[in-house]
């Protein structure tokens, strides 16, 4: 196994580079990589103070063993540091298991004993990262020298800029163009593609974004990155391990890409599994009611004709019957009682046709309510059908920008 060595300087404190190092790290395990992380910031330990709960146990685990834990400066001529385990496949070297400062080792001391650490660990791992100290101190120019390809961390205004150009002024046997990289952290989500599209001529690795998730995170002691389901911080990652180890790493990527498409694919489709069924549903639903709304209006006339016709002719048997009286009754009383009957039956029926009517003014606003509710509802369902369509058809960065319907 042979083992590349990579490491993550920056030209002052505070560019995010022990985040991204660390973030890189558990990628690469996630695609199958060995990897050891090694603290080399003898000023602030940055690495070790994220993973200060795992040194803390891993330093109890360790004296219960009986093996006295050293860090990256804590070992002497002819020792070893000693890694423990952060992640499955991620091993960590601590700057010091004591958390001391470690500044004042002698430059040829120090020298050799990285030499001799690196030589000790090459092919037990396939990649090396080392977190070197912020600036251009003899810490950092070692931990530059001893590395197969460095990344200079830095964030994109004119002062950090000029202090990437300044380091390279100081290391430029070391930090020559064919090993380094630079890469532009902490930049706002929404000029991160323009700003790399600029940057893709050189060797600028895509720049990373800085939201609230990444906040949110790194204010808990924690990483943003997402290996299960994934997010814009591992994809920016996901860059970052592509343009520094391209054709290693290349097949690896494009099956979890693969995976995490269907993994966020499924859902979507049997969403749209749904949706498709809700409209065919709704479409039966709408022909139903049209159909029901045309006819009724005709059934309605039927019905009141009918219903009229039974009643005149009601109307003329109590004629007849009343006729049959015609003897016993006078002329006056006669017609006295059949205006009477025609006023009331008249009544009746203006009564029963104007119930009738309201009756059926009402179903048919009902029915009309409900084919308007269905036609929305169905042009809501489709817009949906369209974006869902768009979604499962989509790449990996897109479907994670994804909305929620």
């Amino acid at each position: 196994m042979k083992t590349k060595v990579i490491c993550f300087a920056s030209s002052k404190g505070g560019t995010g580079k022990t985040v991204v190092s660390a973030s890189l790290g558990l990628f690469l395990a996630g695609m199958g990589k060995k990897v050891l992380l090694v603290d080399m910031d003898a000023a602030t330990n940055g690495l070790s103070l994220l993973y200060l709960e795992e040194l803390v146990n891993a330093k109890k685990l360790l004296a219960k063993k009986n093996v006295f834990a050293r860090g990256i400066f804590e070992i002497s001529e002819d020792e070893l540091p000693t890694p423990f385990s952060i992640e499955k496949s991620v091993d960590f070297v601590p700057a010091m298991y004591t958390m001391k400062q470690a500044e004042g080792i002698p430059e040829e001391r120090f020298r050799t004993m990285i030499a001799e650490t690196l030589a000790a660990f090459h092919g037990k791992y396939d990649y090396v990262l080392i977190d070197a100290q912020a600036g251009s101190d003899i810490y950092s120019q070692i931990a530059i020298e001893m590395a197969d390809e460095i990344v200079i961390v830095s964030e994109y205004d004119p002062v950090s800029v000029e202090g990437v150009e300044r380091l390279k002024r100081l290391f430029p046997e070391a930090l020559t163009p064919d090993r380094t990289w630079i890469l532009f952290n902490k930049i706002l989500p929404e000029i991160v593609k323009p700003l790399g599209d600029f940057l893709s001529v050189s060797r600028y690795i895509t720049p990373i974004p800085w939201d609230v998730e990444v906040i949110r995170a790194f204010s808990r002691r924690k990483l943003a990155i997402n290996m299960e389901k994934g997010n814009d911080y591992t994809l920016a990652i996901m860059r970052t391990a592509l343009s520094l180890l391209g054709d290693e790493i290349e097949k690896e990527v494009n099956i979890w890409r693969q995976t995490k498409e269907q993994l966020i694919r499924e859902p979507l489709r049997k969403e749209l599994e749904e949706i498709e069924l809700r409209i065919s549903v709704a479409e039966r639903a709408r022909i139903e009611t049209a159909y029901e709304l045309k006819d009724y209006g005709r059934k309605s006339r039927r019905f009141l004709l009918n219903t009229t016709m039974v009643i005149i002719s009601i109307m003329l048997a109590m004629i007849m019957v009343l006729n049959s009286f015609v003897p016993l009754l006078s002329t006056e009383t006669l017609l006295l009682g059949i205006a009477a009957y025609l006023a009331v039956v008249f009544s009746g029926i203006m009564y029963v046709r104007s119930r009738i009517e309201q009756s059926s003014r009402e179903r048919e606003m009902k029915l009309k309510r409900q084919f308007e509710m269905l036609n929305r509802e169905i042009a809501d369902l489709e817009e949906r059908r369209r974006k869902y369509v768009s979604m499962v058809e989509s790449d990996l960065e897109t479907l994670l920008k994804r909305p929620k319907y």
